[in-house]
């Protein structure tokens, strides 16, 4: 397997993870104006559970940016 195979391997993981975030933060922003508005107690302690979810998704994400970055030297082309 070359470097480069699997570095574009590592980059469909990364956007794959960042899109499973963003739907964690659309549901959260769904759930949050649920909770506001409904004044939903319930709701609004789900969203804690919530937060830490995508704040771990957060980290990850920018770890494997970061061991991308040092490891695989990518060229300007990998990165647009």
């Amino acid at each position: 397997m070359s470097e480069r195979s699997h570095f574009q391997r590592s980059l469909k993981r990364l956007a794959q993870d960042v899109l499973r975030m963003g739907a964690l933060v659309e549901q959260s922003f769904r759930l949050s104006h649920q909770a506001l508005f409904d004044r939903n107690l319930e709701t609004a302690q789900h969203l804690a559970s919530l937060d830490k979810r995508i704040d771990g998704y957060y980290h990850q994400i920018e770890m494997e940016c970061v061991t991308l970055m040092a490891l695989q030297s990518p060229v300007a082309q990998d990165l647009r």
